[in-house]
């Protein structure tokens, strides 16, 4: 369940545990810049710490014969997954593949993609990148987590999920004193102690289906959960 703050509630407590509430020498704009730099902060930790089912996301595409790439969406963080949509009943993962294996595939030898051999991608810039290269239009779904979202109106809202805002208002106030030239030591404590707790908690949001481990090196593996070779 989310746990929505608004980006005007958000300015206003950072303020407050700042004790600049009536300071203007710290513009609306500029506790703005310190909140979204906390909030992609707290992001990164939490998506670290196992958050890929809480933030997962799909979009379609579809592969253009000849062409290698499909285009990424804008907000593109990290990719989760591929599927292909062999048949309207049928999808098969594709494998993830890095660089170095990239390096080692012959694209030569492979005509297109087919059912019975394996089909790879891995991510580069703004593209995910497959092999072999695709001789037609293929439908496939891909997973993966969106950037962290930057507030700009006061209505904007930030899902704090279990009360992590508080790291986002801490971290906003560290950024006010150490601008300010004051000890943060206070404030850092805080921090410390809500990062334990990303680390200890934010991986087990789905206590009853623990992760466990999978078989990637069958040469096709299917959405079904059944390797047919």
């Amino acid at each position: 369940m989310a746990r929505n703050v608004d980006l005007a509630t958000l300015r206003l407590m950072v303020r407050r545990r700042a004790d600049i509430e009536d300071d203007p020498f710290h513009s609306p704009e500029e506790i703005l810049d310190y909140i979204n730099e906390s909030i992609a902060e707290l992001y990164g930790k939490l998506v670290l710490a196992r958050g890929d089912e809480y933030y997962a996301t799909a979009i379609n595409g579809i592969t253009v014969g000849g062409t290698r790439t499909v285009g990424l969406p804008a907000n593109f963080f990290k990719i989760l997954g591929v599927r292909w949509q062999f048949t309207p009943t049928r999808r098969i993962k594709l494998l993830r593949m890095d660089f170095q294996k990239f390096m080692g595939l012959d694209n030569s030898t492979v005509l297109g993609w087919t059912d019975w051999s394996n089909v790879y991608y891995m991510t580069q810039q703004a593209n995910a990148v497959f092999w072999p290269t695709p001789r037609g239009a293929h439908n496939i779904t891909i997973w993966y987590i969106p950037a962290a979202p930057a507030l700009l109106n006061p209505g904007d809202n930030f899902d704090g999920i279990n009360g992590w805002e508080r790291f986002v208002v801490l971290h906003a106030v560290r950024l006010v004193k150490m601008k300010r030239e004051e000890s943060t030591a206070i404030v850092d404590a805080g921090i410390q102690d809500i990062e334990a707790k990303i680390d200890s908690l934010s991986g087990t949001r789905d206590d009853g289906q623990p992760s466990h481990v999978i078989d990637m090196e069958p040469v096709n593996v299917y959405a079904d959960g059944y390797n047919w070779w």
